[in-house]
């Protein structure tokens, strides 16, 4: 990257190779040739531009969706699954925040 910059590479290219670097880093080393089945859906950073485009491209996406409401995934279905579990305690909850 700081080569990139050193021969005037423009930002947009360099970010978008570090895009397609994430998804080929991901394919590689967390899904390690499983089939992943689509409709795909991404939460997070993972649904910016530039990421997406990378999945998309990289993995070959055809349905590739991101919720209106991604930022809340992630505590929604961690609702859900205290909920399926029986572990709900009404409105306290047992996190205390802290790590």
């Amino acid at each position: 990257m700081i080569h990139l910059q050193q021969i005037a590479t423009p930002v947009e290219d360099i970010v978008a190779g570090l895009c397609f670097a994430v998804a080929r880093n991901f394919k590689g080393s967390i899904v390690r040739g499983r089939t992943i089945e689509e409709p795909v859906s991404f939460h997070g950073e993972l649904r910016k531009q530039g990421n997406g485009k990378a999945f998309r491209e990289v993995f070959g996406f055809a349905q590739f969706l991101v919720p209106e409401d991604f930022a809340l995934m992630g505590a929604l279905g961690a609702a859900l699954k205290d909920m399926d579990e029986g572990t709900t305690t009404g409105l306290i909850s047992p996190f205390s925040g802290h790590s």
